[in-house]
């Protein structure tokens, strides 16, 4: 629960306080109940800035240790003095110690997700927010489903607010937008100013992402209408998987396909793999599942991916919400050749009317087809099996090729909310030694941990933060 700032300032912690908090304090202040803190508005009060600036400068001191379970994971990890004064704050709050806080221009914002009573997987988007927003990057991420708008600092380090239509920043000082593109094709493996070399490029391979880049380069119009001065950046969802080994990326098909026509594997979701893989670093082989609307899987070695489920376009690997995945290819020519499809009713079957919607008959929403089949509705009950034991074969697949599994990662829509999909998953890879604590999994928030102390391989939910990735990007082309 928010507590706002008030006129209050008697239950303010003074600097000498601080010396009774332990460390065995700081794990008992924080249980397992404890899922998200927020730490006050914060706004100048003359009255209390000394003593704020004190403790300011304490909890900067004070440095916390946090414990890791498992193996192969570190087992301290010291969090550094910025994070300290954060962290500080929220154990203070949350004891009732603290009940607010004020400082001259700046507000503070803290999410910590909590492993055990004894130990703690990390704190999560720690941030100090600078009040204004001057020369601010704006993200505009354009996926198959949906839009989101994410306005960024200078620096690409804060927050400053979403959205979910560009005219709800007609009003601000837009120094640079960042524009998330599905396919990059050949030519682009990284982030590029967009001019009328690179915009004549984005149109030649629209195609290959039907359903994602024609969207974006329409948003992208919309957004060099409406902020003329801004630089415009393009970054790429298949940058992450641009260096792919050949054996993952070329496909078995006439040499010359990838030779003299590109034809390879490009992969996708990569900006999501990207900051997911950062996320679980600790993990030396990892395997990633975006779960949404668009479904894609990685095997991820010592923080380099070896290979992925999309392919040469987004419809290759898992069954989607309205896109098939892998299947036979023969299947294409029986129906052009015998039932007289042709190939742009082949194509919308494929993108638009395959995956869950396609064999459900109900939607391409899952918690729709979960309730459809929950009330007994046999096809939807069909689909969400093909769709859970395609999840299941591909992190079996992906553990095989990294010889051996040291922590699966759940992200995406569906992956970070779906607990039954994600014990479904779990307790088909039991025999890796994976061990669900199903409490921390049903009950779990983003960034959590969600398997026993015992497990040998860790599962991590993580919410992931590509308008975060696109705006770092963006930031890195300019000068």
């Amino acid at each position: 629960m928010i507590t706002h700032a008030d006129e209050r300032t008697e239950n303010l912690v003074l600097p000498g306080d601080l010396a009774k908090l332990s460390q065995q304090a700081v794990f008992a202040a924080g249980g397992r109940e404890i899922q998200r803190l927020a730490a006050a508005n914060l706004r100048r009060d003359g009255r209390i800035d000394q003593r704020v600036e004190a403790l300011e400068a304490a909890l900067a001191q004070h440095r916390l240790h946090f414990r890791r379970p498992g193996p192969d994971m570190p087992r301290d990890e010291t969090v550094g003095p910025a994070e300290g004064v954060l962290g500080g704050v929220a154990l203070l709050r949350h004891a009732g110690k603290l009940r607010a806080l004020r400082t001259k221009s700046s507000e503070f914002w803290l999410s910590a997700t909590w492993l055990d009573s004894t130990g703690v997987l990390g704190l999560r988007n720690l941030s100090r927010m600078k009040a204004g927003a001057d020369k601010c990057i704006l993200v505009v991420n354009s996926g198959s489903s949906s839009l989101k708008l994410s306005l960024f600092d200078r620096e690409a380090d804060q927050l400053l607010r979403t959205g979910k239509e560009l005219r709800e920043f007609a009003e601000e000082s837009i120094a640079t937008v960042g524009h998330r593109f599905v396919h990059g094709g050949a030519d682009f493996s990284k982030p590029v100013l967009i001019d009328k070399r690179v915009w004549s490029a984005l149109q030649n391979i629209a195609e290959l992402a039907p359903l994602h880049n024609p969207r974006a380069m329409k948003t992208y119009e919309e957004a060099r209408a409406l902020f003329p001065n801004a630089a415009h950046i393009a970054v790429f969802d298949t940058g992450f998987f641009h260096d792919l080994p050949d054996r993952a990326k070329i496909y078995p098909t006439p040499y010359q396909w990838y030779s003299e026509w590109g034809i390879r594997r490009y992969g996708f979701h990569g900006i999501s793999h990207e900051y997911c893989a950062g996320q679980a670093r600790f993990a030396r082989r990892l395997v990633i599942c975006h779960l949404g609307s668009g479904c894609s899987a990685s095997a991820i070695l010592d923080g380099k991916p070896i290979a992925t489920s999309m392919g040469f376009t987004p419809l290759e690997g898992l069954m989607m919400a309205t896109r098939c995945g892998s299947i036979d290819p023969a299947i294409l020519l029986h129906v052009a050749r015998h039932r007289g499809l042709s190939l742009d009713e082949i194509e919308q079957a494929l993108n638009k009317s395959s995956g869950l919607a396609g064999v459900s008959g109900v939607s391409s929403d899952y918690r729709e087809v979960v309730k459809a089949a929950d009330a007994g509705n046999a096809r939807a009950k069909l689909a969400l099996e093909i769709y859970r034991d395609s999840i299941v074969a591909m992190v079996g697949a992906y553990a095989a090729l990294l010889g051996g599994l040291d922590a699966v990662v759940f992200t995406g829509g569906v992956g970070e909310n779906q607990a039954a999909l994600r014990a479904f998953v779990c307790e088909r890879l039991a025999w890796m030694g994976l061990d669900l604590d199903a409490a921390a999994n049903q009950t779990c928030a983003a960034d959590q941990d969600i398997v026993t102390a015992q497990s040998r391989v860790r599962v991590l939910v993580i919410h992931t933060r590509e308008d975060l990735l696109i705006a770092r990007a963006a930031k890195a082309v300019l000068p």
